[in-house]
Formats: C-alpha cells, structure tokens, sequence
C-alpha cells in the first residue's frame, strides 16, 4: 500500500540509514510518490523532493527510538554554540574592562600634569600659599590611588572566576592510543582500503566478550570503587551500537554491514570485534566533549578507559 503525506504533516526522513525529523512543505501532482521536506535544525536550501517510502510519520520514528542519534548530534551542537557564545561574551568583558582601566589611567595623568602646571604658576606668583597647595596636592594623590585601584580589584577578579567556572564546565578530555594499537590501527586500515581483505564476522572474541574480560579482571584487581568499570563498559557498548553504521565502518564494509540481519544489527557488539572496537577509540573523546560529566567523573572515567587500553594491549593476541 502506497503511503500518503499532506502539506505541513511531521516526518521522519531515512538517509544512508539515519533519520531526520522534518515536516512536508510541498506535494504536487507532477511529482507522484515524492513529498517536499523541510528538516527540524537545518536552513530552507537543505529542503528537497523525497520518494514517500523513505518517509515514516514522526510519531512511528519516536517509538522506534530513530531519531535519538541525530537529536544528541543536534542538542551537542546547540550546546557547543551556547558555549563558544558564553567565553566570547567573557572575553569581551574583560577587553572593555582593560580599555576603561586604560582611559582611567590616561585620565589620571592628565589631571596630574594640569595640577603640576598650576602649582607651578602659582608658586611663581603666591609663594604665601605654598603649604596649602602642597596639602591639595597629596589629596589628589590619595584619591587618584583609590580611583586606580578599585574597579581592577572588584570587577576584574569576579570575572576571572567566570572564565575558570566556564572551563570546569567543559574538561578537556583527551585519550591516548598506545603505538603498539596505533599500527593495529594502520595495519587494519591498509587492509581493508588499499587490499580490500576485511575482516570476517562475526568475531570471536566479540566486542561484549572483550568488555565483560576487562570488567572481571578490574573487578578482581579493584582498581576502582564498585559499579564504576560496569558504568564505563555500559557506556562504550552504547556508543559501539550508536556509531558503528556512520563513523567506524569504512566504505569497503558498508556492504559487509548491510547483508547482517536485522537481528544483528540490533546487537552489533556481538558481531564486531577488536578492530572495530579500537577504531572507536579514535573518536570517543570527542563524543565525551559533548556529555555534561563534572570534571571528578571525567578523570574518573578517563583513569578507566586509559587502563582499558593498557589491558587491551597485553591482551592484542587474544583479542586480535
């Protein structure tokens, strides 16, 4: 049965196997079997003509949980450009408050040339009134050093601590790859794009195989409080299943994936192995950089993926 859409109807939109929420802005006659879409967070040039059978109605997609990968994507952007917006704001802050720091102390020297040419001209022609001038003069002293001091002591420090609260906010997350797993990594790549040998699946052993041995072995040694190495595990499982189809496949693989399944692909972490395991490495402190973790579970979890690897490296010939 062929499937029918009307003007300003909500859609979910399949593209190389992600969907996208969009709303119908156009049917036409000439054009039966396709509907003009517009997708939710992006500009008008991106709207186009889409065949109806890559169209789902967006209430179908929401309780299928399709479009929970492009709504992070989209909510990690939104929140990267309210970031960038909030340390531009900072930074202009402090430059107007360096720019009136500057044209106080212009300020202030001026005065302070005016009042020497005064004195002077006034000694010449009133040496009686010496001591008085000499008492207004170390007035204006005092108060050009408390006009100097008080808007940099007040104002600068509350806005420094701003700038460190906007960094605590986002900790800079970074994961380094042993070289040993690096040339596992280039090996792997040379294999499947310059030779076209992929790797065979499904491996053994797999990616929940691998995770469920570090999780013993941490366990046993205690290297961290309870539910901690679960949690991490938990959550690299997550992001293997989520990005596996659009960002560690290479293009030789993406016919390999798309003979799975349904079943399969469902349940990747039972079907990929340590190839495709440490690719995710490659990109995962830059989905970290978009969570809102504090900077205690950061190094936390950090501390856990580092030692992942290092056991991952003792363990190469096992697992590769």
């Amino acid at each position: 049965m062929t499937k029918s859409f009307q003007l300003k109807d909500k859609v979910a939109v399949e593209q190389r196997g992600v969907y996208y929420e969009a709303v119908v802005v156009s049917v036409s006659d000439d054009k039966p079997g396709q509907c003009k879409v517009h997708y939710k967070g992006y500009k008008a040039h991106h709207d186009n003509w889409v065949p109806v059978e890559e169209l789902k109605p967006l209430e179908d997609a929401e309780k299928e949980g399709l479009l929970d990968q492009v709504r992070d994507v989209l909510t990690a952007k939104k929140r990267k450009k309210e970031q960038q917006a909030r340390l531009r704001e900072i930074q202009k802050h402090n430059k107007e408050e360096d720019d009136d720091d500057e044209e106080e102390d212009n300020g202030t020297k001026a005065d302070r040339k005016t009042g020497s040419k005064q004195k002077k001209k006034k000694r010449k022609h009133q040496n009686s009134d010496s001591e008085e001038e000499d008492e207004d003069e170390n007035h204006r002293k005092q108060e050009t050093k408390l006009k100097k001091s008080k808007p940099k002591i007040v104002k600068k420090e509350a806005f420094v601590e701003l700038e460190k609260d906007f960094y605590n906010e986002t900790p800079q997350i970074r994961i380094l790859i042993p070289i040993e797993l690096k040339a596992k990594l280039v090996d792997n790549w040379k294999a499947v794009t310059q030779q076209s040998t992929l790797v065979k699946i499904p491996k053994k052993p797999n990616v929940n195989q691998i995770l469920e041995k570090f999780q013993t072995y941490a366990e046993s040694k205690s290297l961290y409080s309870s539910g901690v190495v679960k949690l991490v595990t938990q959550n690299l499982r997550d992001y293997f299943q989520k990005s596996l189809a659009n960002h560690l496949l290479y293009d030789q693989e993406k016919k390999q994936y798309d003979s799975l399944k349904p079943r399969q692909k469902e349940s990747v972490c039972t079907v990929y192995g340590a190839e495709h395991l440490l690719r995710l490495f490659t990109r995962l402190q830059d989905y970290l950089g978009y969570t809102n973790m504090s900077p205690r579970h950061a190094e936390i979890s950090v501390k856990c993926l580092a030692d992942f690897l290092k056991y991952f490296q003792v363990q190469q010939a096992q697992c590769f």
